[in-house]
């Protein structure tokens, strides 16, 4: 699939079920083999909890669409953690499993970072485990590992990461050979 037939807009009530449908097919392809326990997949209540966060006020969610179908979208807003740096949060991001590599992940990205950091590039962060491939996409893109702490994910020994990118400094991808050297500690 090419990133050129994705269409990145802003998230609306409607995309609930289609939001819904990713983030459970994601997990299940990336977050559910770091678990010993792992919830059964669940579209109505998901559905009904995106549907809530949709309309909730301060988000900023975008969805990235494919002949009306929803393959990716990406939430954020003000900042949940006190302890980490940070004017905003990017709080979720996930593309169907097999719309991944398509560059747009990158374009999500790119699209709720601007909205949310405004032309002063406010802080931002964000959370993740060390054990998960979009490591290498937050590397690429500047972050620096603000913590790294030992932690549980469903019954599973994970570490935690928080990301974070100061005041000014891009969140946009890197050029080639310039990624932070942390991408291959993560595993």
């Amino acid at each position: 699939m090419s990133v050129a037939r994705a269409v990145i807009r802003h998230a609306r009530a409607a995309d609930a079920e289609g939001i819904a449908r990713v983030h459970l097919a994601s997990a299940e392809e990336s977050l559910a083999p770091l678990a010993r326990e792992w919830p059964a997949p669940d579209l109505a209540r998901r559905t009904a909890q995106w549907l809530t966060s949709l309309t909730s006020a301060g988000r900023v969610d975008v969805v990235a669409t494919v002949a009306d179908e929803v393959i990716g979208f990406i939430g954020g807003g003000p900042p949940r953690q006190e302890h980490i740096p940070g004017c905003v949060e990017i709080y979720v991001i996930h593309v169907l499993p097999t719309h991944r590599g398509a560059g747009v992940g990158g374009k999500l990205w790119d699209f709720a970072c601007t909205i949310l950091r405004g032309p002063a590039h406010s802080p931002l962060y964000l959370e993740t485990l060390a054990e998960l491939p979009c490591c290498n996409f937050y590397d690429a893109r500047g972050g620096e590992v603000l913590t790294r702490t030992a932690g549980t994910f469903h019954g599973g020994p994970v570490t935690h990461l928080a990301y974070h990118w100061p005041a000014g400094k891009s969140h946009q991808r890197r050029p080639e050979g310039s990624a932070a050297p942390y991408g291959s500690d993560h595993a």
